[in-house]
């Protein structure tokens, strides 16, 4: 339609048509009357057909000017839309992908969130990595988490099956030791079994019918089919639970076991009669005086760390009072000291510690307290993680 700017410049045309005709007329009053009709009627019909061209005129520039404003619209009508089409393609596109990254974090977050909630989650340590694996035995499928370094090493890495304390799991274990600084430190690949129920039989005398020993070597004969691992250098360490099944499985086991670590464990004298010590390899153990579920001095059917000690000593074919004792560095004052025994002087192969926490209780060195004063004191004076590397892979 006409903007009103037009309608506005025809009335002014029209005006300026008019205002002569009107003039016309007055002159021609004053005139002869005979002369005036004649020249009114000649100047009515020149204004009136200045009128009509003059309209003509106006009417072809404002269709012309309507006609052009009609395009240049249309054009920006057409451009503007096909700007919004792309926005909106883009924002679509861009939505999209962003859902779906969104998505894939709330996966993964949530995943996350439901294994912390349930103990399972494993905390990662800077340069290593971990995965699951299920080791079929006894019609169970059972579950391992194997945490190794991110990188590959050059040749076959050495191993530590770790195994948990009662009703614990894979990454209670993991996340109390932080286990993945010894991937990442020093290359070796770290298997965590899974108990059923979180109970390991590691009574030589248990009957029901779960054999965890057979489990345990299952695991680790498939690690070392499917993984680069050194059988020369599998080593096995646990906690409380996990270190008395740890000696069941170098007693009685068929992987050649070449160093066993214990924390607040001990040995039991059923299972010392069924441990023929056939070859000989090194063992440590760390155990605390203020031990109230394994107690340092022993009790019925349980050595003491003492004995445990001598126990070692022998089935290593070590020198008579060849041990050494020495006080470790107080690293901080958290009423507990560290009295670390060794004997070296043994067969090829075969190396004996113990690491008495005075104060200590039924704990892990060197991790977070856990348990609170039902457990006893976390010695910060001894990393057992580090030490049982240490001297488990022969470290001076």
């Amino acid at each position: 339609m006409p903007r009103p700017q037009q309608f506005a410049c025809l009335l002014c045309v029209c005006a300026a048509l008019w205002l002569p005709l009107t003039a016309l007329a007055l002159e021609a009053s004053s005139d002869d009357s005979d002369r005036a009709g004649e020249d009114w009627g000649s100047g009515l019909r020149d204004g009136l057909r200045q009128l009509s061209e003059g309209l003509s005129r106006t009417g072809d520039q404002l269709s012309e000017n309507l006609s052009a404003a009609g395009n240049r619209l249309a054009e920006n009508l057409g451009e503007s839309l096909d700007r919004t089409a792309g926005n909106l393609r883009a924002i679509l596109d861009g939505s999209g992908s962003g859902l779906v990254a969104a998505l894939g974090r709330l996966n993964a977050g949530g995943s996350e969130l439901l294994q912390r909630l349930s103990g399972r989650f494993v905390e990662d340590v800077p340069g290593s990595t971990h995965f699951e694996m299920a080791v079929p035995h006894q019609g169970l499928g059972r579950r391992v988490v194997v945490i190794r370094p991110e990188h590959d090493t050059p040749g076959d890495a050495p191993v530590l099956l770790l195994l948990h304390y009662a009703n614990g799991n894979p990454a209670h274990m993991a996340n109390l030791t932080r286990v993945g600084r010894l991937a990442a430190q020093h290359g070796l690949w770290v298997l965590l079994p899974e108990a059923v129920n979180g109970q390991w039989r590691e009574d030589p005398n248990g009957l029901d019918g779960i054999d965890d020993v057979g489990f345990l070597d299952a695991v680790v004969s498939t690690a070392l089919r499917d993984f680069p691992l050194d059988p020369a250098r599998v080593h096995v360490a646990g906690m409380s639970k996990g270190a008395f099944m740890a000696t069941r499985l170098a007693c009685q086991g068929q992987t050649r076991i070449a160093g066993m670590g214990l924390v607040a464990g001990s040995l039991r004298r059923q299972q010392a009669l069924q441990c023929p010590n056939e070859a000989p390899r090194r063992v440590m153990a760390i155990h605390g005086t203020d031990d109230r579920i394994v107690p340092y001095d022993g009790r019925f059917g349980l050595f003491s760390a003492a004995r445990n000690f001598a126990h070692w000593e022998q089935g290593n074919a070590c020198v008579p009072d060849a041990a050494s004792e020495e006080s470790l560095p107080i690293r901080r004052d958290d009423g507990t000291r560290v009295r670390l025994l060794r004997n070296t002087e043994c067969a090829e192969d075969g190396a004996v510690a113990l690491a008495t926490v005075e104060g200590g209780g039924h704990t892990w060195p060197g991790s977070d307290p856990i348990g609170g004063a039902l457990l006893g004191n976390v010695s910060a004076n001894i990393d057992a993680t580090e030490a049982l590397w240490t001297f488990l892979d022969g470290q001076p």
